[in-house]
């Protein structure tokens, strides 16, 4: 599609469901709009290099005016017999990391991820990055030198920053023109291997925990909260921002608009049932559209229950308990009852079965309880009402 841009269009057009807008610029051949299906809009200029390769040049936080300026002098310089992506010309203009994490920012996280994944990436990046190797230029940037930092941290984290700082290079050799293909430092580090966590109450501790919940004097909802964490196994910002407008009782389930891997039902047991319909009679009391209403005001929902969970938990005696791990619970049982990765990838929402898959791995009293099943079904087969005469 071409038209010529206005930048009231492109402050207004719809974007596409499922997938990117192009709109390409009649006044400046080569400019063009690009529409996420979220609404992040940008504007880039592409052109085939002397090689006849396609590239492109993005102007991320720039006007429609600015982008064709830009874009003009681009194409002049093409014109000259220069090429703006070629490895002398790009290393004349090259940003630093500090300035090139910004244009990714803009360009990239913007269009492709969430609001507080966005902020979350960029607070890794502005914590963990030395000061000396922001100000480097990208294309001097070394392997050892990210691998340091990753190692500088615990495994997780590193591993987190591993992860972004690849992702990051390839937008720099990819889409965002500013490194050759394939000029990624980051992306053949390896990993540090990451213990996983695999919880599941054991011995009267869920009855320990369920006692200390019904003596607490905090506020109601909040304490139902946790209850709604046990019964689901739903993540804690997904319970604590749930609207009624989510909770389909009749249905049996609760859909959630919006979740870390989007939109997903969760499946309600009859015990969640039940828990719902006492907390809606509170949250109607209140005349509140949420399920967990902040105390101080019920026309928001609470933000933060860590405070209750740390004095509920060690009332309990279970304080190396995460609030996590009530999803982890939720889910080594869902594993222990099941037996299948696919219910309890459907139960919690998981995009890979391999993260399902690893609930199967229970704790040791489940997974004992697994085992004598299995050896009372092979000692019933052994008993002597089920053995016949062997020949001589």
């Amino acid at each position: 599609m071409k038209k010529r841009l206005t930048q009231d269009f492109i402050d207004t057009v719809a974007p596409l469901p499922g997938r990117d807008l192009w709109v390409g610029d009649t006044l400046v051949p080569g400019l063009r709009l690009r529409v996420s299906p979220t609404g992040g809009r940008l504007l880039s200029f592409g052109y085939r290099s002397l090689d006849q390769k396609q590239r492109r040049i993005g102007y991320p936080k720039k006007s429609l005016e600015e982008a064709r300026t830009l874009a003009k002098a681009a194409a002049a310089d093409i014109a000259a017999g220069h090429d703006p992506q070629s490895d002398r010309d790009r290393r004349a203009k090259l940003p630093t990391l500090v300035e090139a994490f910004a244009q990714f920012d803009g360009e990239d996280l913007a269009l492709k991820t969430k609001p507080t994944t966005r902020l979350e990436y960029n607070r890794t990046f502005r914590a963990l990055t030395p000061d000396a190797l922001k100000t480097k230029l990208i294309a001097d940037v070394t392997r050892a030198e990210i691998a340091a930092v990753a190692r500088g941290c615990t495994v997780s984290v590193g591993n987190s920053y591993l992860r972004l700082m690849s992702s990051f290079f390839g937008y720099l050799a990819g889409d965002g023109g500013l490194l050759p293909d394939g000029a990624n430092p980051a992306g053949a580090i390896k990993k540090r291997t990451l213990a996983g966590r695999h919880f599941v109450f054991e011995g009267d501790q869920l009855f320990r925990l369920e006692q200390v919940l019904s003596q607490a004097k905090s506020w109601r909802p909040s304490v139902n909260a946790i209850r709604l964490l046990i019964l689901t196994g739903m993540r804690r910002d997904e319970v604590l921002s749930l609207s009624w407008a989510e909770v389909k009782i009749d249905a049996k389930q609760i859909q959630l608009k919006d979740s870390k891997t989007g939109a997903r039902p969760v499946p309600l047991s009859s015990a969640a049932i039940e828990l719902l319909n006492e907390m809606k009679l509170f949250s109607d009391a209140l005349r509140s559209p949420w399920v967990v209403p902040a105390p101080g005001d019920t026309s928001k929902h609470i933000i933060n229950i860590s405070k209750l969970w740390r004095g509920v938990r060690a009332r309990a005696d279970l304080d190396s308990v995460r609030i996590h791990d009530l999803r982890h619970n939720y889910a080594g049982m869902g594993a222990a009852v099941t037996k299948s990765a696919v219910h309890v990838q459907k139960m919690l929402g998981h995009t890979q079965i391999s993260t399902s898959a690893r609930y199967i791995e229970l704790a040791d009293e489940p997974l004992l309880e697994a085992t004598n099943a299995v050896g009372e079904a092979i000692s019933e087969k052994m008993r002597p009402a089920n053995v016949v005469a062997l020949r001589k």
